[in-house]
């Protein structure tokens, strides 16, 4: 998009003005999807070790979940063909594992039949209906990443893909081939808990 030398320059310049328009977002850090270090919008699709890439890239995040077209909509369309965007996929079970996990961590005794914060992954599953789109409020949650990272013809709309069983591998090589030294990803949210499935 920009070509190697392209994002070393404006890396090292600093100069995101891009986004400075009046049809955008006054400041960069407003937006809580676009990087303030570098010229990368990250969709960041629920469970998918969005906090630890946030950080990372200086993006200010909040709590909603945004797929990918909502991000083309509320960005100036030149800002947001010019910059790369990218999103992590993970293995759909663990997605929603994961999600479990969450809700018993939060604690959120308001969806019924969970009031004793001691259910199991199989209850939890099969009462699907009684938590829909109340965990995290957010529908996204249960979104397939395919869906998240559409754009608004329908189609893939990320010019990368990494994956989540082999983020740290697809993370460095993203920025290699962005010709941009790779920032070292923090461990935030790991969870030690077991599979659910086999």
């Amino acid at each position: 998009i920009f070509g190697h030398d392209g994002y070393k320059t404006l890396i090292e310049s600093g100069n995101f003005s891009i986004l400075e328009t009046d049809d955008d977002f006054k400041k960069k850090d407003e937006h809580p999807c676009i990087s303030t270090k570098y010229p990368l919008i990250f969709c960041h699709i629920p469970k998918t070790a969005g906090l630890s890439i946030n950080k990372a890239l200086g993006i200010a995040g909040d709590r909603r979940h945004r797929v990918l077209k909502e991000i083309q909509h509320e960005m100036n369309k030149s800002a947001y063909d010019k910059y790369t965007k990218f999103g992590i996929i993970r293995n759909p079970f663990d997605r929603l594992v994961s999600l479990y996990l969450y809700s018993k961590k939060q604690k959120l005794t308001y969806i019924p039949g969970f009031e004793d914060n001691n259910y199991s992954f199989e209850k939890w599953f099969w009462m699907y209906n009684s938590h829909i789109d109340q965990i995290l409020g957010a529908e996204s949650n249960y979104l397939s990443s395919y869906e998240c990272l559409c754009d608004d013809t329908g189609k893939l709309g990320v010019d990368y893909t990494l994956r989540f069983e082999h983020l740290e591998e697809d993370w460095d090589n993203m920025f290699k081939v962005l010709n941009i030294d790779t920032p070292q990803l923090p461990k935030i949210n790991v969870s030690n808990e077991k599979k659910h499935y086999s």
